[in-house]
């Protein structure tokens, strides 16, 4: 079976794969022989025997140079490869996938002439055994064949588990653990527009309707609208009183020397607003099931009032947490452009030593909520801005598409300089998942499902109606609540 062919002076030169129904003929080198009265097998029979029945089209073969890590595969010219395409190689009875992170052109000299080709660079998924990715601790010989996967024949369990999306080419859908490792934290970025929010929604609401409580802080006005289905509940303080804490803190900056008075009101001012908060979660957290619930910044101009409020609840939550009064239920925290509530100190714009303090208490924080049942899914569009001790502490990471430098060599130490390098390239809707929740061993390329309904959404505020969005404490100053729009 002729996979590659280059036109020399001295006649054309081929490569080919030579099953058990051909045979050399002794002292005939280059002759092959069928058996007399044997038309032979045609290419699709040849393919699915030289595989086993596990795959259906040749792709490739390996090339030299190639190691556990990165797999290079020189493509047949008829085949066109993208990035995150799935080849598999047969061994031992079982598929080893391999996940196209780059192409590159080469160029050797042959007879004289020069023989180009396409060399493909792809990092290993493993084995799938009990509907998980397995790492394989193999390296295919030199000139191993490289095919595209038939679906597999195997039934995927998906009891208990999030469908994060369909691995390319394999017919292989990627689930994960989402809520017996809710505590473990999740980082979901991407650049603008990939699709990283979308793919959020799509978890608080898994989560919701698996029993969990969401606390959504956002400053996108996105959330209430698009998930106003879900009869969200406010837990945000009035624009009244945020435009108070405000004006408060402004005192604080330029008041006398010390400001001793102004930090007086400013704490008095605080306590009430804690009072306000906790009054919230308890009616929040006294709702039977799984519930929504936004805390809205989105009005709150001052970078330090954003950062109190922040703080204020997510302490008062974790207050609760200790007392027991969340025990009976996980809880998500979203954080929604998490560089304005958890910004890495050196892109914060606060070069005061309170504000500093405020961002280290909202990050320790966030992080001691998983020892009472409180996970976090921080949103960051650059990791640059966000604190690395909450990234950090996150162990799974979902990356969509990622231009700038400095988020694209921090996910090399998560996927691996080879994935990481191809995350630039990465389509819409097109992610890679690695961590404690996602059913592989190792990195992996996933499609997110297109979704007609979401696409053809739009005028979100205009779909938001009266009586939409609850709110969970009678004691909230009626006279100061703002609706959302």
């Amino acid at each position: 079976m002729p996979l590659f062919s280059e036109n020399r002076s001295d006649g054309v030169w081929g490569t080919f794969a030579i099953s058990d129904h051909a045979a050399t003929k002794s002292g005939r080198v280059g002759t092959l022989v069928v058996p007399h009265g044997e038309s032979g097998p045609n290419r699709t029979t040849l393919v699915r025997e030289l595989a086993g029945g596990m795959a259906r089209e040749i792709v490739g073969i390996v090339r030299e140079s190639s190691t556990l890590t990165h797999l290079r595969v020189e493509i047949l010219p008829d085949q066109r490869i993208a990035s995150g395409q799935v080849l598999v190689i047969p061994f031992a009875g079982e598929l080893v996938y391999f996940q196209v992170t780059g192409i590159e052109t080469s160029e050797e000299p042959f007879g004289g002439l020069h023989y180009g080709s396409q060399i493909a660079t792809a990092v290993q998924i493993g084995v799938l055994r009990d509907d998980h990715f397995r790492r394989f601790d193999y390296l295919p010989p030199m000139n191993a064949l490289a095919y595209l996967a038939e679906s597999p024949s195997i039934e995927q369990k998906t009891q208990g588990l999030f469908p994060l999306g369909g691995v390319p080419g394999t017919g292989v859908t990627l689930y994960g653990s989402f809520l017996d490792q809710l505590e473990s934290h999740t980082a979901l970025l991407g650049a603008t527009g990939t699709g990283k929010t979308e793919f959020a929604f799509d978890l608080i609401r898994y989560a919701v309707k698996n029993g969990v409580k969401v606390i959504c802080i956002d400053l996108t006005s996105q959330y209430a609208p698009r998930l106003a289905d879900m009869s969200p509940t406010a837990l945000s303080i009035s624009e009244k009183k945020a435009s108070d804490l405000g004006a408060r803190l402004f005192d604080v900056e330029t008041g006398s020397y010390g400001a001793g008075a102004e930090k007086k009101v400013l704490s008095e001012f605080a306590k009430t607003l804690r009072t306000e908060a906790r009054a919230a979660l308890e009616a929040f957290y006294a709702m039977d099931g799984g519930a929504l619930g936004l805390i809205e910044l989105t009005e709150i101009s001052n970078t330090k009032a954003t950062l109190w409020i922040t703080e204020i609840y997510l302490s008062t939550l974790l207050e609760l947490a200790k007392e027991g009064a969340t025990s009976k239920q996980k809880t998500l925290v979203v954080v929604e452009e998490a560089h304005t509530v958890m910004p890495e100190a050196a892109f914060a714009g606060l070069g005061d030593f309170d504000s500093k303090g405020t961002i280290a208490k909202i990050t320790q924080i966030a992080l001691q909520g998983r020892k009472y049942g409180v996970g976090l899914l921080v949103l960051a569009q650059r990791t640059a801005t966000v604190s690395k001790s909450v990234l950090t502490q996150c162990n799974t990471v979902i990356s969509f598409s990622c231009i700038d430098d400095t988020s694209i060599n921090f996910l090399k130490n998560v996927f691996g300089s080879a994935v990481a390098d191809g995350l630039p390239s990465l389509p819409r809707l097109r992610a890679v998942a690695d961590g404690s929740w996602i059913q592989a061993e190792l990195p992996v390329a996933f499609d997110v499902p297109f979704d007609q309904e979401k696409a053809d959404r739009k005028g979100w505020a205009s779909q938001l109606g009266a009586g939409q969005v609850s709110h969970a404490s009678e004691d909230l100053d009626q006279a100061d609540a703002t609706p959302p729009f």
